[in-house]
């Protein structure tokens, strides 16, 4: 027995229902690992053209994407590991330095209350409050600094084993995607209900999107390790380069940033009496290292996707306090979807009005061809 039509309307509306809800399990199930899975798909779509230039030399797609894993963890590790070491090392002459002068001052409290005397009393010359209480409040301020950093420091080392899992799986996906990129875009172009060419459009304009994304990230965490830099190097604080280098990692982190790196570099400063230097640091990395995080970055994106500064800027605003780090790719990648599908919607819809006037745009009376057929008298 066929099928009639309302038993098909039936059928796509109840599959339609069932997919919605397998797609809303499928997504309570991967959510745990949905910052990986979309960390791995922007960095596999950014290397691409490293994995193709390799599949050439290497004709099994398996083995090129090891090749690819491999690389790309040498270029992740080996500078985490230099400045990880790098800062154990510099803590670690730092501390001794302050102990042998502590030891040398009489102990670690007068060490401390001579090195905050000098800027307590360029404060009180200048607030009309008494040095005592000044030096009260900073000792306060450095309790509640210490308490935080203690318990940052502690956050990340017991995220230690989450974040290494989530590196895991990265690079598993990573593998995958590598190695059968091709078939899943293939599929997906089959299955989607959309016309081809613009559903390959929408792939290609969301490539170009996170690539984009991903390069003016590093162009802009080198402009801004760079201005933090020179501006230690002028300041005269020590290792430039290498705190350069520092800002740019933290860079990457959302909200506070270089913030890390140059609001230390101001309070030592302070305890040294350098106060013009310590004014000069503060302004430039408030100003001038923060109009590259924030003006540089939307003007570097708008050259590779479709999109006004204020929608870019909106896009990575919006997208980091909501997706966290990740929001630096997902806000303009779904800014960007929604402007092409928007775009979409409208090409179809004008095609849609081109094609109803035609009929009736052939002249002002119907033509032989599309007039409609003689009525048929029924006595006749």
């Amino acid at each position: 027995m066929e099928p009639t039509e309302r038993t098909k309307l039936l059928s796509r509306i109840f599959l339609t229902a069932l997919m919605a809800l397998l797609a809303w399990g499928v997504f309570v199930v991967m959510q745990p690992f949905l910052d990986a899975l979309i960390t791995a798909v922007i960095l596999t779509i950014s290397f691409q053209p490293a994995y193709s230039m390799v599949h050439r030399r290497i004709p099994n797609s398996s083995a090129a994407a090891l090749v690819c894993i491999v690389l790309l963890l040498v270029v992740i590790l080996v500078p985490m590991v230099f400045l990880i070491t790098t800062v154990v090392g510099d803590l670690r002459d730092l501390y001794r330095t302050m102990a042998e002068q502590s030891r040398n001052e009489g102990g670690w409290s007068e060490y401390f209350n001579q090195l905050v005397e000098s800027p307590v009393r360029w404060l009180s010359q200048r607030t009309g409050m008494q040095a005592p209480e000044l030096k009260a409040a900073m000792l306060q301020k450095a309790e509640q600094w210490s308490a935080g950093a203690l318990k940052w420091l502690t956050s990340i080392f017991g995220n230690l084993a989450a974040t290494l899992g989530n590196l895991i799986f990265t690079l598993f996906v990573m593998f995958f995607l590598f190695q059968s990129g091709e078939v899943f875009e293939r599929r997906l172009i089959q299955y989607l209900p959309m016309e081809e060419r613009r559903l390959r459009h929408l792939l290609e304009v969301l490539r170009n999107a996170i690539v984009t994304n991903l390069y003016g990230m590093v162009i802009v965490s080198l402009l801004q390790g760079s201005l933090v830099g020179i501006a230690f190097a002028i300041a005269g604080l020590h290792s430039p380069v290498f705190w350069g280098l520092v800002a740019a990692f933290t860079s990457l982190i959302p909200l506070v940033g270089t913030a890390l790196v140059w609001v230390p570099g101001v309070i030592v400063l302070l305890l040294g009496g350098s106060y013009g230097m310590a004014v000069f640091l503060a302004v430039w990395g408030a100003v001038v290292v923060g109009f590259a995080d924030n003006i540089a970055r939307p003007l570097i994106l708008r050259k590779g996707i479709e999109m006004s500064t204020l929608a870019l800027f909106l896009a990575l605003m919006g997208g980091v306090q909501v997706f966290g780090l990740i929001g630096l790719f997902a806000g303009p990648v779904i800014f960007t979807a929604a402007y092409v599908v928007m775009k979409i919607l409208h090409e179809e819809r004008m095609e849609w009005e081109g094609r109803a006037p035609a009929v009736v745009a052939a002249g002002d009376s119907p033509s032989a061809e599309t007039a409609p057929p003689p009525e048929v008298d029924p006595e006749d």
